[in-house]
């Protein structure tokens, strides 16, 4: 499957080469897995109000004390695992690219590398969150007036409007944040630089991006077929051992293989999401190196000379 000469086939294929062959950066992946799981776990915090939600209210107040103990305990592990996300994701960006000239760079070369560019990696990420909900403050507020106002038809038609202009505003900035990321470690540009580059570089290549997404939707849907196929054969092996149990142990038998499916069960899933993350982040950069670095054959020599340049200029940028 190719546009404009990419080859996304040799892609997937050449990322997962690199992910098995290189199972250090599967710790990298790991990071980027529990910060991007942590973050989702803090957003689905149960917010409404019903029956369970006032027995939590009740007991958190003959419990403050504890509570306030776990809040902060989940906060700090919270800010934790973001920090180690952040450099986790430097350092897998900068070791795969060093996997990809068949180098080895190392878990801790690759640690290193990835706090030496904390603070770009941070400020790209939370240019584009403040970008996307500064985008949804700007719809959100005339949509409400009108509704305050009981101008529901005028409020729905400007609803469905906002929604069209916000999912490609979505589409923009999420390509915009991951090239970025992109020309701030391999470039090493500044943040500024970086996002002017990245801009131009998906301006020029819409059409591509589009399609890769495609390509991760549908390598998204065969790995989800495939988590599931894999988990109902377990699911399948713990409910005939707490079968088994239940006669030995009565209702001790069941809750402990509950309890140990689960616990085999999320292992396996942050093991598979591990890789699965570093699989992803590869095809990320040789895509991007298919768009954004020229190829030159040197006259005498079968070998590429390879160098990230900015997107918008003609003069390259020597790529790291």
């Amino acid at each position: 499957m190719s546009d404009s000469g990419i080859n996304y086939l040799e892609i997937i294929k050449k990322a997962a080469f690199i992910t098995w062959r290189n199972k250090y950066l599967w710790w990298f992946g790991l990071f980027i897995l529990l910060a991007s799981t942590c973050g989702n776990f803090f957003q689905a915090w149960p917010k409404e109000k019903n029956i369970q939600g006032q027995e939590v209210l009740d007991f958190t107040a003959n419990h403050k004390e504890l509570i306030i103990f776990l809040l902060a305990a989940f906060l700090l592990l919270w800010i934790v695992f973001t920090i180690l996300g952040i450099i986790a994701k430097g350092g897998l960006i900068k070791s795969l690219k060093s996997a990809t000239e068949n180098k080895k760079l190392g878990f801790k070369s690759g640690f290193q590398a990835g706090k030496k560019y904390f603070w770009k990696v941070f400020l790209i990420g939370a240019f584009s969150v403040v970008f996307i909900l500064a985008t949804l403050i700007v719809f959100m507020i005339p949509i409400g007036f009108l509704f305050y106002n009981k101008a529901y038809l005028l409020g729905g038609v400007l609803s469905f409007l906002a929604l069209v202009i916000f999912i490609p505003v979505l589409f923009l900035v999420s390509f915009i944040r991951i090239y970025a990321y992109f020309y701030a470690i391999l470039a090493d540009l500044p943040i500024g630089e970086s996002l002017e580059n990245a801009y131009a570089l998906l301006r020029k290549n819409i059409m591509s991006s589009l399609v890769i997404s495609l390509v991760f939707l549908i390598v998204g849907t065969l790995v989800m077929i495939a988590a599931v196929l894999f988990l109902i054969p377990v699911g399948i092996i713990f409910f005939l051992i707490g079968t088994l149990l239940f006669f030995l142990a009565k209702q001790v038998g069941i809750l402990i293989t509950a309890l140990v499916g689960l616990i085999v069960i999320f292992f396996v899933l942050i093991f598979g999401g591990s890789i699965y993350q570093v699989f992803t982040h590869a095809v990320w950069l040789l895509f991007f190196q298919e768009i954004a670095t020229p190829k030159i054959k040197e006259e005498s020599e079968a070998e590429k000379v390879e160098e990230i340049i900015p997107a918008h200029a003609t003069d390259p940028v020597a790529g790291n």
